[in-house]
């Protein structure tokens, strides 16, 4: 009788970390499974993101993006590119299992890697004589990282992507103006848009966030067509 009550504990505690057995195995070892997890994920999740992402950027109206910043000094308007966005890999970070009244399931964390390879935007502000001066922003090799927590739960005894939830973060590289007029003025035209650069990274971060989670209403739920063994 012990034992019995016993088993529950464990069947939790196994459960944590990502331990257990995929596949036809027992015994496999918590690294084991993470690594079949993740090859599946390359296989399966990534080759789909490569197509879905970008076209979901371009159908929901994140590309272009009509303004960015909006000040009397400065504007940076009709950014394009997004879009384009290569997607570079997409992996299980950590994953725990817990027992409960419900069955088998629990909450897991996962990161997508991916870059931008070319955006451009038009940056302009009011010249000396009231006139608009308008210039192109060059912006190369944006990188983007996704951190996203996620639900998981054991069907049948095997494990499925629920639900995710995204956290984008956007690190823009040094970014040019280029235009015809006076050389000062895309220079000035360059520090005010580095001055802004942590309120262009938030909105880009957000929306890229946003049109991640509509590329995972279409995949999801997903099974991984992998059984867990507690």
């Amino acid at each position: 009788q012990p034992q019995q009550q016993q088993q529950p504990q464990q069947q939790q505690s196994q459960g944590q970390g990502g331990s257990g057995s995929s596949g036809g195995g027992g015994g496999g070892s918590a690294p084991m499974i993470m690594e079949a997890i993740n090859g599946f994920l390359a296989e399966n999740v990534t080759n789909k993101l490569k197509e879905i992402l970008p076209l979901v950027i371009k159908t929901h109206g994140y590309d272009p993006v009509p303004t960015l910043v909006e000040k009397s000094n400065l504007n940076i308007k009709e950014l394009t590119g997004m879009s384009s966005i290569e997607v570079k890999s997409f992996k299980l970070i950590d994953i725990e299992i817990l027992l409960n009244n419900s069955g088998l399931g629990g909450s897991a964390t996962f990161a997508l890697v991916a870059e931008i390879p070319q955006m451009k935007a038009q940056v302009s502000r009011v010249g000396n004589f009231g006139l608009e001066q308008a210039y192109t922003l060059s912006i190369l090799g944006t990188g983007v990282a996704i951190s996203l927590t996620g639900h998981v739960a054991l069907n049948d005894g095997k494990i499925g992507i629920e639900s995710v939830s995204p956290m984008a973060s956007i690190t823009l590289p040094q970014m040019s103006v280029t235009g015809d007029g006076p050389r000062y003025v895309p220079r000035a035209l360059e520090n005010g848009v580095n001055e802004d650069v942590a309120t262009i990274q938030q909105k880009m971060s957000v929306k890229i966030g946003a049109a991640l989670s509509k590329a995972f209403e279409k995949m999801l739920p997903m099974s991984m067509n992998m059984t867990l063994h507690a």
